[in-house]
C-alpha cells in the first residue's frame, strides 16, 4: 500500500511539474483589422499588441485555433511552438490560441486605414472588390469607386484606403475615402 501511495505521490509531482508549471502563454489583444504584409508574397496579416509590453507582432502564419472577426477586439493567450525542421521560407514559431480571454465589438463609429496597392486587391467595380485574402469590400459610392478605380490603373506604390467596419458581421467592408 505504501508502494502505490509513493507511486500515486511521484505521478502527482511529476504532473504538477508537467502541466501546473508552465507559463500560461502570452496574452494578446488582437487588432479588429488586418494589415497588409509582405510573406512568400503579399498577403493580410493578424495585428497582435503583448498586453504586458504592449509591443505589436504581425502574424504571418495566423493563429493556430483562432478565428479572427473584422471589428472585433479579441483579447487572447497563445503559445507559442518550436517547429522542428520549418520549410525555408516559412517560420520557426508555430502559435496556438490557449484561451479567447475577451471579444467585444468596436464602436460604431470606428474606422481604419487600410494600406494598399494593386496586388492586394482582387476584382473590379462590376465584380466587386476583395481583399487578397477573399475578404469582400464595397465601396460606399461611386465617387469612392471612382477614385478606388483611378489609383489602380495609375498607382504601383502603396496607398490609402479609408475603411468602416459592415454593420452585419460577415458583410463587406467598406470603402469609405480613396485620399
Amino acid at each position: 500500500m505504501k508502494r502505490w501511495m509513493r507511486a500515486l505521490g511521484l505521478l502527482a509531482l511529476g504532473a504538477a511539474g508537467l502541466f501546473g508549471c508552465q507559463d500560461g502563454g502570452e496574452e494578446y489583444l488582437v487588432s479588429p483589422f488586418k494589415a497588409t504584409c509582405e510573406g512568400v508574397g503579399p498577403q493580410t496579416c493578424l495585428i497582435g499588441i503583448r498586453e504586458d509590453t504592449g509591443e505589436g507582432t504581425l502574424f504571418y502564419e495566423g493563429i493556430e485555433g483562432f478565428t479572427f472577426r473584422w471589428g472585433m477586439l479579441q483579447t487572447i493567450r497563445l503559445s507559442k511552438v518550436e517547429v522542428k525542421d520549418p520549410p525555408e521560407d516559412g517560420s520557426s514559431v508555430r502559435y496556438v490560441l490557449e484561451e479567447l480571454i475577451e471579444s467585444k465589438p468596436v464602436p460604431e463609429e470606428a474606422i481604419f486605414t487600410l494600406m494598399v496597392n494593386r496586388n492586394y486587391l482582387k476584382g473590379t467595380r462590376t465584380s466587386g472588390y476583395s481583399l487578397i485574402d477573399g475578404t469582400p469590400m464595397t465601396c460606399a459610392s461611386s465617387a469612392v469607386c471612382d477614385a478606388l478605380e483611378q489609383k489602380l490603373g495609375s498607382e504601383t506604390s502603396p496607398f490609402q484606403l479609408y475603411m468602416d467596419y459592415p454593420v452585419v458581421e460577415g458583410d463587406p467592408l467598406i470603402i469609405t475615402g480613396v485620399p
